[in-house]
Formats: structure tokens, sequence, C-alpha cells
């Protein structure tokens, strides 16, 4: 009986395996649309900088979606982008920030979603007077393809490389 079990056991998984469907063929995609792709994702961090630099809440709300979650060191997790907002004109109030410089050090792309990482730096200067304070973090990012085919940072987190002395 055991000896009939396994062999209609191996008869009928070789029975499915002939009669199954061949893995549809995955095809590599366009990749010049690829490194377009990239080369968007990587423009944002730029554009991030560009914003940080001016004091500009309004254009670095424009680089994240409505669902937007952030995680910096030693803070709450930030939840949607009002509360980002919230964030962002509490820190500008108290300080500006001077050289600010994203570095992208990977970035892979999985359809409609992409991850990167890589450093960031700048000086936070105290708008009431004292010392500016230098600021190195990595940062992990994930964006979003959004509908008109441009790119979002869906989520983001930081890390400083050293603690810096202020709540940001």
């Amino acid at each position: 009986m055991r000896i009939f079990s396994y062999f209609l056991l191996v008869t009928l998984l070789f029975t499915i395996s002939c009669t199954t469907q061949p893995a549809e063929e995955v095809v590599v995609g366009d990749t010049s649309q690829k490194e377009e792709d990239i080369q968007a994702i990587n423009r944002i961090y730029e554009q991030w900088d560009e914003a940080w630099a001016a004091g500009d809440v309004d254009a670095i709300l424009a680089l994240v979606t409505d669902d937007y979650i952030g995680m910096e060191s030693n803070r709450p997790v930030i939840v949607g982008k009002e509360a980002f907002r919230e964030s962002q004109q509490s820190f500008f109030d108290e300080y500006s920030v001077q050289g600010p410089k994203s570095v992208s050090e990977e970035s892979r792309l999985a359809g409609d979603w992409a991850y990167g990482r890589g450093s960031w730096s700048g000086t936070y200067i105290p708008k009431a007077g004292g010392d500016s304070i230098h600021i190195t973090v990595k940062w992990m990012g994930i964006s979003e393809r959004q509908a008109d085919g441009s790119w979002k940072i869906s989520r983001l987190s930081t890390n400083l490389d050293q603690p810096s002395g202020i709540d940001q």
C-alpha cells in the first residue's frame, strides 16, 4: 500500500508538471526608461537640497506624497503631509540651512516604487544667534510613481551620524 501511495503521488506530480502552463517569460524593460526614472528620483533629492537652502517649506512639501511618513533621529514618526509641514515650518522658524548636499549612493526600481539610500550634510544656523551646527546623516527613502508619471518621496528615514545637540 505504501509503494502504491508513493507511485500515485509521483504520477500525480508528474502529470501536474506536464499540464501546468509555463511561467511567463520575464522581459526586461527599456533600460533607457529605467535610467530616466532613476535620474528623476535623484533629481528629487537635488530639489530637496535647493528647497532646504531656501527654507521653502512649500517646495519641500511638493516633493512628498500626501501619505508621507518620515522617521528622523530622536523624534516621533511624522505621519502625513500636514504633520510634515508643521515639523518643517517649526524647524525653519528656528534655523536656516547652509550648503545642504544630498548624495544618492543607490537607487533601485520595483515597478511604480523605488528605494534609494545615501547621505546628506548641511549646516544649521540658529536664527536667534549662536554657534552653527554641521549635520551629517544617512538616509533611506522610498519613492512612488505618481499618476502623471512623476516621482515623489513616500517614506524617508534619516539617521544622524553623530549627536547634533538640536531637536531635528
